[in-house]
């Protein structure tokens, strides 16, 4: 095998311009091979453009058109199946159309198919990946090449390298922005047996409420952690306030250095420019937001706004945020929204998750002490389904229950959502959720379908929702499915009910651990998204993850909308970027939840390579923003047999890689 580059630029709304396919058409036919036999890999625009070239070409022969989805390729060609390719043992040249994403994936496959085939790959991969938009396709392909060989092996080695290199770039720039050394937090952490999260959290309310020394105490924090910019952010919320426009730019600007590719910090660095009359680079900073993001929609008002000089609501917006806001003590309304679909994911939710909400300290005790409303979003064609099982029956005897169908709610997201996988079909009806509790003044708690959860979870946060919380976050470790169905089938459940205790639950759920979070905990797993980490003793099991969900939200003033998903973007905007009134349910004796997944699935999430702290916190620089990588710095903890406090040599552990991803 042979590999070939053109390199060109990848660019997704024009694959392969006239210019480059003439290019691509004049290195074929300087091609060794006397009418050499082509194969061309994937017919989307590209690989359509191709084959009709060299259908009309003498000087090679069009062997076979090949795409994983032949029924939805369209034209008259004959389409074969990638697994039908070793079928073709005299093709001399496989030209690969597919995103360069996918270069060493599919080159793979194709030398597992015909050893012998040559193969043209199209896109510059060099170019891709350090494109600072493709930052988490950087760091994958460093960790997914074990099974690599040959010429495949020397071309990923002079990829890595350019990442290597960009790597030590980062480390460098975050090692000179750093004032306080690991060794000296890590030993004060130690000895008062917090979690880095929570001394931040501590620090920035002193910071806060330290009266005029405030947007001094401010930065003065913010240069001591350059990663925790929420402080500079609540500095230059103060400083707005008093009409220091020029002053808010300056305290807020070193944002860019700690997240160069987060949009939410270039959206509020465009608006503070604008606010300081530099509209300029305001138009600058939104453009560049936007070529992160491209479907925005908050960039893309706010640069319609800035190129028509209308910055009439820019100073209300920032006048009307407040910095952590005292709690003020409610009684709450609630609904409950869940996205459930398909047969097997119906059988848990039903079966499980709310079967565990239906123990007597969640909805039972809810209807009691609330006004609590229950909505199903699925497809009409599912509803007959969820209403046969018991627990439908239950839940209808306590609280008023809704099932709407997926595909009425479809119109009022067309512009937002593409609707092609899971994920958008979930967010389209969160957002509807949002909107519905936003119109209602309602707290919104959004279940996930494939988690189940502990007695007395929604009695716990609805007393922390009355005490003034806006936002609840929860997360969890993963439970294999099969041994929680055989956990719950040995006596959690009752008459449709799963009532366990905290203590009995933990307890089982951690038994069952999915393979997925067991590889968490191993240095010797990569993982292939450095998210979520997870440390155990013999008393507990910790983790943290940089991002969490905000299952629990009560409206603000403007309603909330999502633009990816639960744990992406909707946090930031939930709590103002961190500013707001929210806890996390460590915060919260009892409120624990696993999430529940086949055996078999999320297997992905790891390769079996050394963990490598250096490539976790380039990825982090990169792929979070202000708040989720504050989140990563916060520790849940499930313990065993009601046991106490962890060990000190695991919490040290803890905290010194939390230190590692984030100073």
């Amino acid at each position: 095998m042979k590999l070939h580059n053109m390199d060109f630029e990848y660019v997704a709304n024009d694959r392969l311009p006239e210019k480059n396919l003439e290019e691509l058409i004049k290195y074929l036919s300087c091609f060794s091979t006397n009418l050499p036999k082509i194969a061309v890999y994937g017919m989307a625009e590209a690989g359509q453009k191709i084959s009709a070239r060299l259908l009309n070409d003498n000087r090679v022969e069009l062997t076979a058109c090949i795409d994983v989805r032949p029924e939805v390729v369209g034209g008259n060609l004959v389409i074969t199946r990638p697994d039908e390719l070793h079928k073709f043992t005299d093709i001399d040249l496989v030209i690969n159309t597919a995103p360069p994403q996918y270069v060493f994936e599919i080159n793979s496959f194709i030398l597992s198919e015909n050893s012998n085939v040559d193969v043209l790959n199209l896109y510059d991969l060099k170019a891709f990946v350090l494109d600072e938009r493709n930052w988490d396709y950087s760091y994958r392909i460093l960790v997914q090449h074990d099974r690599l060989k040959g010429v495949l092996a020397e071309y990923h080695k002079d990829i890595a390298k350019s990442i290597n290199q960009r790597i030590d770039d980062v480390l460098q720039k975050i090692k000179k922005a750093r004032t306080v050394s690991h060794q000296d937090i890590l030993e004060e952490l130690v000895s008062e047996q917090k979690c880095l999260g929570r001394f931040l959290e501590e620090k920035l309310d002193e910071a806060v409420h330290s009266g005029n020394r405030s947007v001094e105490n401010l930065l003065a924090l913010a240069d001591k952690f350059p990663f925790f910019v929420i402080a500079r952010d609540a500095a230059a919320v103060l400083l707005v306030k008093k009409r220091l426009f020029l002053d808010a730019v300056k305290a807020f600007e070193p944002t860019i250095e700690m997240y160069p590719c987060c949009r939410f910090s270039l959206q509020k660095l465009a608006e503070l420019y604008a606010l300081s009359g530099r509209v300029k680079d305001s138009i600058q900073f939104a453009r560049k937001g936007l070529y992160y993001f491209p479907d925005s929609y908050e960039l893309k008002e706010l640069l319609c706004s800035l190129e028509h000089g209308d910055l009439s609501g820019i100073e209300d917006k920032w006048s009307a945020r407040e910095v952590r806001p005292a709690l003020k003590s409610r009684k709450v309304r609630l609904r409950c929204a869940v996205p459930i679909w398909g047969k097997e994911f119906i059988k848990i939710f039903m079966e499980f998750g709310l079967s565990s909400l239906l123990a007597s300290g969640n909805i039972p005790f809810a209807a009691k002490e609330y006004d609590v409303c229950f909505d199903i979003y699925s497809y009409e064609n599912e509803f007959e389904s969820i209403k046969s099982y018991p627990q439908w029956d239950i839940l209808q005897s306590l609280v008023s229950v809704c099932l709407i169908d997926i595909d009425s709610v479809k119109e009022n997201f067309e512009d937002k959502f593409s609707f092609s996988n899971k994920f958008s079909c979930m967010s389209m009806c969160q957002n509807h959720a949002l909107q519905r509790s936003a119109e209602e003044g309602r707290a919104l708690f959004l279940p996930l379908g494939d988690s189940f959860f502990a007695n007395n979870f929604l009695k716990n946060a609805l007393a922390i929702l009355d005490m003034g919380y806006d936002t609840l976050f929860v997360s969890g470790l993963r439970a294999s499915f099969p041994g929680i169905r055989e956990k719950v089938r040995s006596g959690l459940m009752k008459d449709g009910i799963l009532a366990a205790s905290t203590e009995a639950f933990s307890k089982a759920g951690l038994e069952v651990m999915h393979p997925s979070s067991l590889q968490a905990k191993m240095d010797k797993f990569t993982p292939v998204t450095p998210n979520y980490f997870v440390y155990e003793d013999a008393s507990c099991v910790m983790y943290s993850i940089f991002g969490n969900n905000p299952l629990f939200i009560h409206p603000p003033k403007k309603v909330l909308q999502m633009d990816t998903t639960l744990d992406a973007d909707l946090p930031y905007r939930a709590t103002d970027g961190g500013l707001g009134r929210y806890a996390f349910a460590d915060d919260v004796e009892g409120m624990l939840l696993f999430e529940i997944v086949d055996e078999m699935e999320k297997l992905g999430f790891h390769e079996k390579r050394s963990r490598n702290l250096n490539e976790c916190t380039y990825w982090l620089y990169g792929r979070t923003d202000p708040l989720s990588r504050y989140f990563g710095t916060r520790m849940m903890m499930y313990n065993k047999d009601g046991a106490g406090d962890s060990s000190c040599a695991t919490f040290r552990k803890f905290i010194q890689d939390s230190l590692d991803f984030v100073l």
